[in-house]
């Protein structure tokens, strides 16, 4: 699969890439060592050889401690962000972003209130 990425990439000169989400790239794995070490094999193969920005999304179980459904990727990656719904009242809800690993950065231990506008994309409220 590296290789045919890696083909893509270097075909359209991406400089991002989505991965959206990482389960169905794992689901025929049975046991966890195996799921473990193609995930670390993917992370660290997109890293050293694709020279572009990824991003990876993974389910969290509600009532978790709000890590990964194979609770490896937040080990291996630079960065985990948790997104969130919260409800406000009857009709509204909030999205709140919670910034849980950032290597390399100081970050605040708090949640930000996001919006994603039109033409704007994610804003962040102060």
């Amino acid at each position: 699969m590296l290789q045919d990425l890696s083909k893509q990439i270097r075909r359209i000169n991406a400089k991002r890439l989505v991965i959206d989400p990482i389960v169905p790239l794992v689901l025929h794995r049975e046991r966890l060592y195996e799921v473990q070490e193609y995930i670390r094999t993917l992370i660290f193969g997109i890293d050293d050889n694709f020279g572009c920005t990824t991003l990876m999304t993974s389910h969290i179980w509600p009532g978790s401690l709000g890590g990964s459904e194979r609770g490896i990727e937040e080990f291996m990656v630079s960065g985990v962000i948790a997104l969130r719904l919260m409800k406000t009242d009857e009709d509204n809800y909030l999205r709140r972003m919670f910034v849980r690993k950032m290597r390399g950065t100081k970050i605040d231990l708090r949640e930000y209130t996001f919006d994603i506008l039109h033409g704007q994309g994610l804003v962040v409220q102060k």
